[in-house]
């Protein structure tokens, strides 16, 4: 019954905004022990941390984009904290490419409250250094999705804001279905 109504949630209201090709179909599946899934047109890797990174290998989520997922085990994140894990986040991010970013634009993080859902995102530019005068950019989309006493926490990269977005809903989608499954 609850998955019935988190459904109906999502055609109302979720699924009218996802920017999917009209000739593409979302196959997905999920693992029976409820915390792994596996969705066509993407490759999927497990890494030790938990954390499963999926790259697209087709044009409709644009080949070589990125979305990390990992199942946390906290649960009524804030705004604030949201905010706070981003500024880690970007911390971690410069450290990382050595130099090689200029800047990282940090939105105001957004969650919305439903209920039996939680959802949370924030938009992110990275601007890497380059020495053309085009200069380069990189999208993310992080947030999470809250169901169950259980959070999935999601990452979406990409060459433009468009698709980041475009992929982190459909993981979103994914995830949320993976939460509230009856079990």
């Amino acid at each position: 019954m609850r998955l019935s109504i988190v459904l109906r949630w999502f055609l109302i209201f979720l699924l009218p905004h996802l920017a999917v090709a009209e000739e593409s179909t979302l196959k997905f599946s999920i693992d029976p022990k409820g915390s792994g899934f596996s969705i066509g047109g993407w490759d999927r890797q497990e890494r030790d941390t938990g954390t499963i990174f999926y790259t697209c290998q087709v044009e409709q989520c644009e080949k070589g984009s990125i979305v990390s997922v990992h199942l946390q085990n906290y649960v009524g994140l804030s705004r604030e904290d949201i905010k706070k894990h981003g500024e880690m986040a970007n911390e971690f991010t410069m450290k990382r490419f050595k130099g090689a970013i200029e800047r990282i634009e940090l939105d105001e993080p957004k969650i919305t409250a439903e209920p039996l859902l939680r959802f949370g995102e924030v938009h992110r530019t990275i601007i890497l250094k380059t020495t053309s005068s085009i200069g380069i950019k990189l999208y993310w989309t992080t947030g999470f999705t809250e169901a169950k006493g259980k959070t999935f926490t999601l990452s979406s990269e990409a060459d433009s804001r468009g698709v980041a977005d475009k992929n982190f809903e459909v993981f979103m989608l994914v995830t949320s279905l993976v939460l509230t499954k009856e079990k």
